[in-house]
């Protein structure tokens, strides 16, 4: 019997098709981008192709200067170029393109695109636009914090793939994908994934973004059919190869027991759960996720088993406020009101303080900079102003280790290099006009960026606290239906559920040849989590 936990007054966890496509943690990256597509290929600059424009006695100097790897000096001369003739010459827009490269070359990348964007605002009339597409698809492999670059590259959209050096095709065509699966057009998306070729490093990726484009597009059959073939291609890999994989085959074994559970196939979600080894990064969530499947399938002791070992001191660190939750539900549909009471003062033990906590230190914000520093500061730990929380800490370690937030971090941190660049390097070269601009520059771009960090930051914050609110509000509920219950004075909806558990009772714990059935001693072993079945008996019959 599919339990519907709305008939209590409270919400239950529902992944349908569209929520299977987002990350289960507070922060709502997409699900899976977070872990996997960003970083790229390691490398730098595979082409050094000048394309043959309007040319000068100083561009002539810069080029060779380029050419004998003397960066700074090409880049003095390209912006004297650059500013010194008129804006849309052909001698502007060549200097306009050789400085991006150069500073490209210098490792100042934000540098490098406050002249690339020029180019890609004039567009297709710019002589150098074309010959910017590689370099926009190697900057943005390196600058993945950067949440505009998938949006410039996509203005080369028109570029790919004939006017595109072949060698790119694969990452373009894959940069494209996400772009298009980031702003929700769909079918483009798709279209671009279907695009990167079978012998590219990035076609296990591009696989899988496409089965999360195929489920937000609430097109379940395509989405199962690209996953199985990740299924294959990772039993058959070995090595190197097995290596370049990574998080990926687990990350598709938790995608698809969601979409399972998503369209009612509990029993091939929790089969699909069960694929993620013990120990490894999302076998807590396939624990935790499994456990509701358990519930649709009324197989109560297996589901206060996953419980009872995310209860373990080994995972003293995570962060399940939803468990409780759903261990309440449980007991409520068998009947045990004490033990109903009991989860409910647990919850209220731990995490009413929480989430006091975690009101105060949001209310101490000003704005998205202020958040930011917060985070950055690692002196918050040893503040002695105020109790810290343990697990208020937990959720700020949380907030930092987010994909995104810490690829945005990692992006700031490279505006800080390219500042530190400029305010360090030789004197003629800081003190010039361009240096003075670029300066000026990258300061108010790394301002920005902070306060933006800090906004993601808050939101993710903010939802934690949200969600928090949420689950009071959903043991608040248990409790009220607790007390109706107990008087007698249930809906007539919820105690005919209750009789339905009563007359289908739940499964006694089934132990395998090769296992032994041990009865829990208070000490928890790690060979043992996962594996625990809670022995539960409803009391909802008549006769008890």
């Amino acid at each position: 019997m599919k339990r519907n936990v709305g008939t209590l007054g409270m919400l239950f966890l529902s992944l349908t098709l569209s929520s299977a496509a987002h990350a289960q943690d507070a922060g709502s990256d997409e699900f899976g981008d977070a872990e996997l597509f960003g970083d790229g290929e390691a490398g730098g600059f595979g082409f050094d192709e000048a394309p043959p424009a309007a040319t000068s006695s100083e561009i002539e100097l810069g080029l060779a200067a380029f050419e004998r790897g003397d960066f700074a000096e090409a880049s003095l001369i390209f912006y004297g170029v650059y500013e010194s003739e008129d804006w849309g010459s052909g001698l502007h827009q060549r200097a306009q393109f050789e400085l991006g490269r150069t500073l490209a070359r210098m490792d100042l990348l934000q540098a490098a695109l406050l002249f690339f964007e020029e180019i890609i605002d004039e567009g297709e009339s710019h002589p150098h636009f074309v010959e910017s597409a590689p370099w926009m698809v190697v900057m943005a492999r390196q600058l993945p914090g950067d949440e505009e670059m998938l949006g410039r590259v996509a203005r080369f959209e028109d570029v790919f793939p004939d006017r595109l050096p072949e060698e790119f095709r694969d990452e373009m065509a894959y940069m494209l994908g996400e772009h298009f699966h980031r702003t929700n057009d769909l079918e483009r998306a798709i279209l671009y994934m279907e695009q990167v070729g079978p012998t590219s490093p990035l076609h296990p990726r591009a696989l899988y973004l496409g089965a999360l484009s195929h489920i937000r597009n609430y097109d379940a059959a395509p989405a199962v059919a690209l996953l199985e073939q990740l299924q294959a291609m990772a039993a058959g890999a070995r090595g190197e190869q097995l290596e370049r994989l990574g998080n990926l085959p687990a990350l598709v074994d938790l995608t698809l027991g969601r979409l399972f559970y998503s369209t009612g196939e509990y029993d091939r979600a929790v089969r699909q759960y069960s694929t993620i080894r013990q120990g490894h990064q999302y076998w807590l969530d396939s624990l935790f996720e499994s456990s509701w499947a358990y519930l649709q399938l009324d197989q109560y002791n297996r589901a206060l088993g996953n419980l009872h070992s995310l209860n373990s001191p080994f995972f003293n660190d995570e962060y399940y406020p939803e468990a409780p939750v759903l261990q309440a539900v449980i007991f409520f549909y068998n009947c045990q009101f004490d033990r109903v009471r009991e989860t409910l003062d647990e919850f209220n033990y731990v995490y009413v303080p929480l989430r006091e906590e975690l009101e105060l230190t949001l209310f101490g914000f000003i704005d998205g900079l202020d958040a930011y520093e917060f985070l950055q500061d690692a002196s918050v730990r040893q503040d002695r102003s105020r109790t810290f929380d343990a697990r208020l800490q937990q959720i700020v370690d949380a907030t930092l280790s987010d994909r995104g937030l810490m690829q945005a971090i990692s992006f700031i941190e490279q505006l800080d290099r390219e500042v530190q660049y400029v305010e360090t390097a030789q004197r003629n070269w800081a003190t010039s006009p361009l240096g003075s601009y670029l300066n000026t520059q990258l300061i108010e771009i790394r301002t920005l960026k902070k306060g933006e960090a800090g906004e993601r930051a808050l939101e993710r914050l903010n939802t934690i606290l949200s969600d928090l609110r949420q689950f009071e509000g959903d043991m608040t509920a248990i409790l009220v239906e607790t007390n109706l219950a107990e008087a007698g004075a249930l809906s007539s909806a919820v105690a005919q559920e209750l009789a339905s558990t009563a007359s289908a009772g739940s499964e006694a714990p089934r132990v395998h040849r090769e296992q032994m059935y041990w009865t829990f001693d208070g000490e928890y072993w790690r060979d043992e989590l996962g594996y625990y079945s809670y022995n539960i008996r409803s009391r909802c019959s008549a006769d008890e």
